[in-house]
This record gives structure tokens, C-alpha cells and sequence, in this order.
């Protein structure tokens, strides 16, 4: 299947493997087939998903990737892998220029993912994502180890169950790496503790850090207050993501949207699924005009939303009954001179 990464990576070959390919004899004569139909000198990408691989078949996939000198990602997702696959995966990313590399959704224990982790340094990997995974203490702390050393842009740690002191290592980690995306999401990272040192990481990260991903991590209106100042020193972030956190209210959102809102770089804020938010808004946009166009196009909302239920309750023929005009025109002078109808 010929197209674009969807992660931003140039044209090429998507080799999609599934149930459908393995046979009684194994995945082997599968890729022996394969391997004669496809172009060395085309990029390519391998997607294994939804299958049960044995370490044979992992094997079976390093020597097909090693007959081709462009392949550039590895994408094995819910193949039930465990640690023993694990070696034949390091040799692979240590003899091939391997970019991105995801194992999501499988059955490595944190002994595992610290092997794997040791492994990484002196290899051209740029993405490593572990969503999913019980990468544990052990895990987490070589992970740590491992990533100022390594050549890792990009890591992911998405419902990995962490504990705040082992993440707290990861954010230490970062600060002095290329770590240009980190999503923590879905782990509790919501503490006192957690919110200060995601703070020091948005404040002392020579502008590398890009793209931050909090969702669902507990986080609360004191939380977001905590890292305030740290996104407003963060010189090159463009994207802060707090979706699904149902603590944070509109209020604290907003307080600190006021702290950053002439921020260089920050393009985006995503608190769909926060307090009042959800359903409304994806994402609040940073340009303190189009914000205050929005907040006045979400203000007309609520209002039109409450109204309409009030007016199928009791009747009421006309908005202005239960909104005065006034309102409206408070409700301008409050959120700006800029409110236009569009």
C-alpha cells in the first residue's frame, strides 16, 4: 500500500501484515513471497497488527527487514509479544537505520522494556512508542537512563499504569535530550509532585520540546496552575494537550491561557473533555483576537442551548423573555470590541 505516514514521514511501500498472512508453517513463507515482489530501492514501512507472533516470527521479520536497505519503520501492534522477541528487536534497530519503531499493545514485563531500553544507545531511532505496555519502575528507570544518550525525538508512554516518581524520572530525563514529543497520557501524573517537575520541564528545555500530551492524567485546577509559568517560559512548545481531564474547569483554563497569551510559539490548547468544555471546543486557538471570537461564539452557544430548553419547557415564544437584550450587550463589552457575527 503506497502513501504518507500519517506521523509526517515521506512517501513509501506500507506492508501490512495480519492474521491473514500467518499459516500453519508460520509467517516465513509469507515474507519469502514478499520479498521477491517488492522494490529495494523503494522506503518502506512494516505494520504487523492483531496477530499472535511467536519469537520464530519475530526472527522471520528482522531477516526480511534486513534485506531491504530502506525500511525506516516498525509498526507491531496486539501481537502478544513477549521478552523474548525482544532480543531479536534490538539486534534490528542496532543494524538498520530503523526511524520509528511501535510496539503498543503487547506483553512485555519492565525487566523487557529495560532491555530494550539498554539497547538503544549508538542507534539512529527516532520514535519509540510503548503505549499500552507494563513498562513499571524497572522499565521506566532505564528508560531514563537511556534517553539523553540516545538519538530519541519522540517517546510514548500512553496507559503504561506508571507510577509519579517514575515518571518524574522520564521529565527529568528530558530536559537535557531531543525529546521534541512526550505523552504521558493516561497515567496519573495529576500529583503536586508530577505537575512541578512537568513545570521545570517546560522551563529548561532549550526550546526542544514540541508537543506535550497530558490526557487523562488527573490533573487538576491546581495542577494547571503549577505548570502555568512553565508554559509561558517554554520557548518552542506548539501544542499542549490536556483532553479528558474533568477536574480542570473553565476558569483555570482560562486564568491560564491569560499568562500565555502572547506565548511565541504555542499554537494550540486542547481541553476538550475539561470541565464545561466538553462537546464544544477541541482546542482554543492562541491568537488573543480569534480568542475572544471564540469565547463569544461559545458564550452564544451555552446561551442558545439553555434558552432552547427553557423555551421547550415552558412554552415561551421568544428568546428575549428569558435573556434580555442586555445581556448580550454586557456579555460584548466583557469579552471585547472584537465579537463579530460571522
Amino acid at each position: 500500500m503506497e502513501g504518507i505516514d500519517s506521523y509526517g514521514y515521506a512517501p513509501g511501500d506500507w506492508l501490512s501484515i495480519g492474521p491473514a498472512q500467518i499459516s500453519a508453517c508460520g509467517l516465513k513463507p509469507w515474507l519469502d513471497g514478499m520479498r521477491l515482489g517488492l522494490d529495494a530501492t523503494r522506503q518502506l514501512s512494516v505494520h504487523v497488527r492483531a496477530t499472535n507472533l511467536t519469537s520464530e516470527d519475530v526472527k522471520d521479520i528482522e531477516e526480511f527487514i534486513c534485506a531491504f536497505p530502506n525500511v525506516y519503520a516498525l509498526y507491531l501492534h496486539m501481537c502478544h509479544l513477549e521478552d523474548d522477541s525482544l532480543v531479536h528487536i534490538i539486534r534490528l534497530i542496532q543494524n538498520k537505520p530503523l526511524q520509528s519503531l511501535w510496539l503498543t499493545d503487547n506483553l512485555f514485563t519492565p525487566q523487557g522494556i529495560a532491555q530494550l531500553a539498554n539497547g538503544l544507545h549508538g542507534t539512529k531511532l527516532r520514535k519509540l512508542t510503548l503505549d499500552n505496555n507494563y513498562v513499571g519502575s524497572a522499565g521506566c528507570a532505564a528508560l531514563a537512563r537511556a534517553i539523553p544518550k540516545s538519538n530519541l525525538a519522540w517517546i510514548s508512554l500512553e496507559g503504561c499504569n506508571l507510577q509519579v516518581k517514575d515518571m518524574c524520572a522520564i521529565l527529568k530525563a528530558s530536559r537535557n535530550s531531543k525529546i521534541e514529543f512526550l505523552d504521558l497520557s493516561q497515567n496519573f501524573l495529576g500529583t503536586k509532585l508530577g505537575m512541578r517537575n512537568v513545570n521545570r520541564l517546560l522551563a529548561n528545555n532549550n526550546g526542544r520540546l514540541e508537543y506535550l500530551q497530558m490526557r487523562d492524567c488527573g490533573i487538576t485546577n491546581s495542577g494547571l496552575g503549577i505548570i502555568a509559568p512553565g508554559v509561558a517560559k517554554s520557548r518552542g512548545l506548539i501544542e499542549l494537550n490536556i483532553n479528558f481531564n474533568p477536574k480542570v474547569a473553565i476558569k483555570s483554563v482560562e486564568r491560564m491561557l491569560d499568562i500565555i497569551e502572547y506565548h511565541p510559539s504555542l499554537e494550540d490548547v486542547n481541553v476538550f473533555g475539561c470541565s464545561g468544555y466538553s462537546g464544544l471546543y477541541t482546542g482554543v486557538y492562541m491568537d488573543p483576537v480569534a480568542r475572544r471570537i471564540d469565547l463569544w461564539r461559545r458564550a452564544r452557544f451555552m446561551i442558545a442551548m439553555v434558552s432552547a430548553r427553557v423555551i421547550e419547557r415552558i412554552g415561551c415564544k421568544s428568546i428575549l423573555a428569558i435573556f434580555p437584550i442586555d445581556l448580550f450587550r454586557a456579555l460584548k463589552v466583557m469579552l471585547g470590541d472584537h465579537m463579530v457575527d460571522n
